[in-house]
Parts: C-alpha cells; structure tokens; sequence
C-alpha cells in the first residue's frame, strides 16, 4: 500500500511536503495534532498511517491526547459537583473554582489549536517550497540537457 501512497504523494506537492514534514518531524507534528482538538483524529490517525512516518514517533505523541482527556474528564467532574451543590446549596467558591478551571482549559485548548494551525502552516510552507525549488532545478537541467544535445 506505501507504494501507491508515494505515486500519489508525488502528484500534490503539498502531499508530499506533509509526508516528508511526517518523516523528518513527525513527532512534534502529530503532537501538535493530538494537542489539537479540532484535528479529527480519524483523520490524523489515516494520514500518519501512510505517511513515512516512524511507529515510534507515532506511538510517543499519543501522550498529546492527555490534556484534552484530562480537560473532559475535568468539565465532566465539575457538570456532577455542580449538580450535588443544587441539592446541598451553593458555595460560591467551589463554583467560582469549577468556572475557572473550565476557562482556563478552554482557553488552553483554544491556544494549542491555534499555535498547532501556524506552526503546521509553516512547515508546510516550507516543505512546499523546498519541492518546488527542487522540481524547479529539475527542469532546469533537464532543458539544459536537451539544449546541449540539439547543439551538438
């Protein structure tokens, strides 16, 4: 199956520029991607499947799906102590405590997913670039081969 991902990948530049993105970084990638909760994660999980990136790399950053899990597991804690507090009354300070945390999560979650969308922008820049550049020099050779034999 990795053959016919690498015919494809050499169609798209941007394709290829992501795998070999995967490849070189493919850990602090797809931490990124984990941290990331708008990333589906079928998605991410398909890409890195075919991309050449190492099993390792792939299995480490797993640890990348932690904070989003804590933060559920948080708000969902919070959804049943706000729940008991109806029935026991309110104190002020155990919501104020449960509203905080929820905020500064989201807040957290929020800021992940916007430094994970501009540093994938700009490895992907790069990447693009750094194909374009080199199927540029191609060309280039290739046309100066060919001048050199209708010279002749």
């Amino acid at each position: 199956m990795r053959d016919r991902v690498v015919k494809l990948v050499h169609k798209y530049p941007l394709a290829e520029a992501f795998d070999k993105a995967l490849d070189e970084k493919g850990f602090r990638i797809m931490l990124l991607l984990r941290l990331s909760p708008i990333m589906p994660f079928n998605i991410v999980n398909y890409a890195a499947g075919t991309s050449s990136m190492s099993f390792t790399s792939y299995t480490l950053a797993l640890l990348g799906l932690l904070p989003g899990t804590i933060l559920f597991v948080f708000i969902g804690g919070s959804a049943g102590a706000i729940t008991n507090m109806n029935a026991n009354g309110i104190d002020p300070a155990q919501v104020s405590g449960i509203a905080s945390g929820v905020l500064f999560g989201m807040l957290a979650m929020l800021l992940t997913t916007y430094y994970t969308r501009i540093e994938l922008k700009k490895i992907t820049e790069r990447r693009s670039s750094e194909i374009a550049t080199r199927q540029a020099l191609e060309i280039s050779q290739t046309l100066d081969c060919s001048n050199q034999v209708v010279s002749r």
